[in-house]
């Protein structure tokens, strides 16, 4: 499920990873939000790849998947941005292979490549459970693009499209915390920043929206008043080296 906003720069990148996965027993469902700058002929070059396309306003990236979740026909869900894509062609096939021996779980994520604006690499994100489960309850450390979730997950609930960059780790925290994750060793996603999440000026905001979501949880620990204090920082001192 890839949802897009203006993305016609990066979404050939993501359809083209997806259109090489040598296993193809998958749908390709595009979520727009009433692209203006080309990003619905790049979608139609891509015809025979994408099973659906929905492209009218919405409330963003959220709202997007959710309305992905509601026409979805798989077990296993997948979420995109435009500006991530597929490492190679052999992830999905793996994916397919790694579920028939290990999983037990119903969300499965791996290992992400973060990309600078030029497409460097700047380093692998992703930790083995044993390792993230000891920090998730106070923040969302498991990477989220291009992870797996089994679409029994969305009975009950949807992602809350009221927030802008930590509903996923809104609509994942309770079933984590109680059922735990499955960890997939291998990169399977290249993820570029610039996307909302990781834009400066979202910085902040980003980590508020994470208090509002521990608040609403049941409270705020000491943790987050220190992870705000270093996103302050971290802030002030990117400024003023950005040109």
């Amino acid at each position: 499920m890839i949802a897009t906003h203006n993305g016609a720069r990066t979404l050939h990148r993501c359809l083209d990873s997806i259109a090489r996965q040598r296993f193809r027993e998958f749908e390709v469902l595009v979520i727009d939000g009433n692209s203006n700058d080309g990003t619905l002929s790049i979608v139609a070059t891509h015809g025979d790849l994408v099973s659906r396309l929905v492209s009218e306003p919405d409330r963003g990236i959220y709202d997007a998947w959710n309305k992905a979740v509601a026409i979805a026909r798989g077990e296993w869900l997948c979420f995109l941005g435009a500006d991530d894509y597929f490492w190679d062609a052999d992830v999905l096939g793996d994916y397919r292979a790694f579920f028939a021996e290990t999983v037990t779980t119903r969300f499965v994520y791996g290992q992400i490549m973060k990309l600078g604006e030029s497409g460097e690499a700047l380093g692998i994100q992703g930790e083995p459970w044993s390792v993230a489960a000891r920090r998730f309850p106070h923040a969302m450390t498991v990477p989220h693009v291009a992870s797996m979730h089994h679409r029994s997950l969305f009975e009950h609930g949807r992602f809350d499209a009221e927030l802008k960059i930590a509903a996923d780790y809104k609509f994942l925290r309770e079933e984590l915390l109680s059922r735990g994750a499955t960890f997939f060793p291998r990169i399977i996603a290249g993820a570029q920043t610039g996307g909302v999440s990781t834009k400066l000026d979202q910085a902040i905001p980003s980590v508020l929206e994470l208090r509002r979501v521990l608040r609403d949880a049941g409270g705020v620990p000491l943790a987050w008043y220190l992870q705000f204090a270093k996103t302050v920082a971290s802030v002030a001192v990117r400024s003023l080296l950005k040109p």
